[in-house]
């Protein structure tokens, strides 16, 4: 994948909150550092004033004027005046118990609506806001209990019915789900948020079209309701289009000033634009709001990463990733944004393996969201695993368009490493015709040519992008690359300077001068290239390489030795340094300084097969039979029809005064061997 993700942005594809939108829509829980994933909504029926009120006194009339102009919790102080003076005026209570679900005070507004219940309020006008209240507080039980009134608006009841699906999504229930959205809309064929329902369904079911397509018919019956923007804003951003979804975030915001979810939505969606400023805004009024927020931790994390910000990066990053321990197991495994956001988390933190765990079981509970698993794909294919990123990459890509570019390149390039090079060409040729000003999708085509074997055609395709985007520096890196290697070196340096007036503070072109350089006899200019790609970046490991075996071919083997010492504390040099001090060793004889050396680098990398090999072969070097022996029966294990493991293990077995065992070995190695 051409983005690099030192922090992975959540991309439109990766569904925090679309197949598990939270419980109820709208209001935010005050008793969670969640909210988040448990931000709730009052969908409430019309203000009391609208109902006949029961009231009279100033207080009341008062309460109704604050709560119709959104000012809920002057309305609820009012309220309570009201109940001082009149305790037995059920409308203000009924009011004040939706005024508590406005404001999020779910506990409050179920102990209101129950007491007007018992005092002999209607149901009609109580049923919603108290579903309201339960589901702010996940008591998914009681919102499913509650028995539709005989005399109940149809309005009404659409609502009730809608807020029971909406209650099955949080279940995970989504046949039930359906239904309930189903006869929402039959109820009520003229209200928006059934159809907003039947699109959070199909989301979960992967159907993006029938998804948009629902959003599409409940703003044709309203425009007003925020939720209904925001999912609008959720379909955009699984559609690959994050200018639309800025734009209903933005109008769910309009409506709703303190939608939590619609505004990490924007910021998402602000992300995925490169708007990384406008995004910062949204995320910092989030976390001032609800510092314990994981999902707003974790994009804090990859905005200041984006934008260069590495220490607010790491701080963010390590506030999110202390949130995720925080919780209990079992939780992140019963609420599936959770369990997503754990997965992020521990992939930006580098712990794989966690990552690859709770991914895995995310996209066992989510089996249409294709970001998560081309996460997993790709983790996959970092750990080296090709097999498993081929087959995770695989249902992303049935899951996925054409237009998505970044999963054309990541699928591609792992079926290029599985050897698949025709299936991997047709990936780029679709995703290319979709997108045909990208020239990642170009570059890749062209170094899936080179793995064919068809050099020159990728080399004139390479150069065909570069004369037509001048600024297709990736694409510029292979063609220098592949020029090297093909030992033409002028036309390596011609495409390394052009690169280096490109991206003046770029070290990768001086290396590749550097090595052109020395390849055309020119040392001192290869030196010097070389000395201004490591003061552009000190770290860069292949530049230090490069000038150690420049050393090494002057006779200075002692600077060269300090260099590799020197880069064994960089985990970025991998087991290299430790290969090349046992090869100056060997070289002057000192067969068990060696050994001791490659020994150290399969204590590293105990898989890695160069490894085993040139420890096998140093053993033999430093008459060390028995610790061959030793070293071929266990690779042996890991590697039983490896030719060359064989071969080394017949002929320690031979010195090893061991003919039968050779004898074996021998044969199966020609049974192995092609013909």
């Amino acid at each position: 994948m051409a983005r690099r993700w030192c922090v992975p942005v959540v991309s439109k594809r990766f569904k925090t909150i679309r197949a598990g939108l939270a419980p109820g829509v709208g209001q935010l829980s005050r008793a969670t550092g969640v909210a988040l994933l448990l931000a709730t909504v009052a969908l409430t029926f019309p203000a009391a004033a609208k109902w006949g009120g029961f009231g009279t006194s100033n207080y009341y009339e008062d309460a109704i004027q604050r709560f119709d102009e959104g000012d809920f919790s002057g309305a609820i102080i009012q309220l309570k005046n009201t109940l001082k003076h009149d305790v037995s005026n059920l409308s203000a209570r009924i009011l004040l118990g939706e005024a508590y679900v406005k404001e999020g005070y779910s506990a409050a507004a179920e102990k209101e609506l129950l007491a007007a219940r018992k005092l002999g309020g209607d149901d009609a006008l109580i049923v919603v806001p108290l579903m309201n209240a339960y589901l702010m507080q996940n008591k998914y039980d009681e919102v499913l209990g509650i028995r539709m009134p005989r005399q109940m608006a149809p309005t009404a009841e659409s609502m009730a019915w809608f807020l029971k699906g909406q209650t099955h999504m949080a279940m995970e229930s989504y046949t039930a789900a359906l239904l309930d959205f189903e006869k929402a809309r039959d109820v009520g064929p003229d209200q928006a948020l059934p159809h907003v329902g039947l699109a959070r369904v199909h989301l979960a079911n992967g159907q993006v079209n029938a998804a948009a397509a629902s959003v599409a018919a409940a703003v044709r019956r309203s425009d007003h309701h925020f939720f209904t923007w925001y999912v609008k804003g959720v379909v955009e951003r699984q559609k690959n289009d994050p200018a639309a979804a800025i734009i209903s975030f933005s109008k769910a915001l309009e409506r709703a000033p303190r939608h939590l979810a619609s505004k990490i939505g924007r910021a998402s969606a602000l992300i995925e634009t490169g708007a990384f400023e406008k995004a910062l805004l949204d995320i910092e009024v989030v976390r001032r709001v609800h510092r314990n927020n994981l999902y707003a931790a974790y994009l804090d994390a990859v905005i200041k990463g984006k934008t260069g910000n590495r220490n607010g990066a790491r701080i963010a990053l390590n506030d999110a990733y202390a949130l995720m321990r925080s919780y209990d197991r079992k939780d992140l495994s019963r609420n599936k944004p959770l369990l997503f956001i754990a997965g992020l988390v521990s992939y930006a933190q580098g712990n794989l393996q966690d990552a690859v765990n709770y991914l895995t079981e995310y996209v066992a509970k989510s089996p249409h969201d294709a970001g998560a698993q081309a996460l997993l794909g790709k983790i996959y294919l970092q750990r080296g695993d090709v097999r498993s990123a081929m087959t995770m990459l695989e249902e992303a890509w049935s899951l996925s368009s054409a237009s998505d570019s970044q999963l054309a390149e990541l699928y591609g390039l792992a079926l290029m490493r599985g050897g698949e090079h025709k299936k991997a060409t047709e990936i780029f040729e679709k995703a290319y015709r979709q997108s045909p000003d990208n020239t990642n999708l170009r570059t890749m085509l062209a170094l899936n040519e080179v793995r064919e074997g068809n050099q020159e055609k990728a080399i004139i395709d390479l150069e065909t992008v570069i004369k037509d985007d001048p600024l297709a520096n990736r694409a510029g890196m292979v063609l220098a690359l592949m020029l090297l290697r093909e030992k033409r070196f002028e036309e390596t340096l011609r495409v390394a300077k052009l690169l280096a007036e490109r991206e003046p503070k770029n070290a990768a072109p001086h290396n590749l001068m550097g090595a052109a350089y020395w390849n055309l006899g020119d040392g001192e200019r290869a030196k010097a290239s070389l000395t201004r790609a490591l003061a552009l970046n000190p770290k860069d490991v292949s530049v230090h390489f490069n000038l150690a075996q420049i050393e090494i071919k002057e006779g200075r083997s002692a600077d060269a030795k300090k260099r590799y010492q020197r880069m064994l504390a960089s985990d970025l040099a991998g087991v290299r340094p430790l290969m090349e001090l046992a090869r100056l060793a060997a070289a002057e004889g000192k067969f068990k300084d060696a050994s001791v050396y490659l020994e150290k680098a399969r204590s590293k990398e105990p898989r890695n097969r160069t490894v085993q090999l040139s420890l096998i072969d140093m053993y033999i070097r430093a008459n060390e039979v028995g610790l061959a022996l030793r070293m071929t029966k266990t690779t042996r294990k890991e590697r039983p029809d490896d030719l060359a493991v064989l071969e080394r293990a017949g002929r320690i077995e031979l010195a090893a005064g061991k003919p039968r065992e050779a004898a074996k070995t021998f044969a199966r190695l020609g049974r192995l061997s092609p013909p």
